[in-house]
Formats: C-alpha cells, structure tokens, sequence
C-alpha cells in the first residue's frame, strides 16, 4: 500500500492505494492525514487492505 499525498503533502486527505498490473493503480480509500488523525488513518488503511485481499483473486491471471 502506498499513499498519495495531494498538495504536496498540505493537503488532510490521503488516498490510499496499490498497483494491480504494471499500468494499473487502484485508489483502495481515502484516509484523513495520519498526523492529524491517527485512528481514522489507521482504521482506512485497514479497509484498503481488506479491498485489496477482495479484489487480488480477480486480478490473479488475468489483465484488469
């Protein structure tokens, strides 16, 4: 899992994602600044990587 960080990191809100195929990303959440908010943060992240586990046997074999 990577992180965006819009606004050259001014921005409060960090999209959270992953590379699926060499020229395919997928925004998995959008999670508040973790300095700011550190559970929020937390707690999307965990989303994303539960998104992330749903969405890997689709993309195992196959072009997405």
């Amino acid at each position: 899992m990577r992180e965006l960080r819009p606004r050259a990191g001014r921005s409060r809100w960090r999209p959270i994602y992953r590379r699926v195929q060499p020229r395919t990303f997928v925004i998995l959440a959008i999670a508040p600044e973790a300095q700011i908010d550190k559970r929020g943060f937390n707690q999307k992240v965990a989303k994303a990587r539960q998104r992330f586990e749903e969405l890997e046997p689709a993309n195992s074999g196959s072009h997405v």
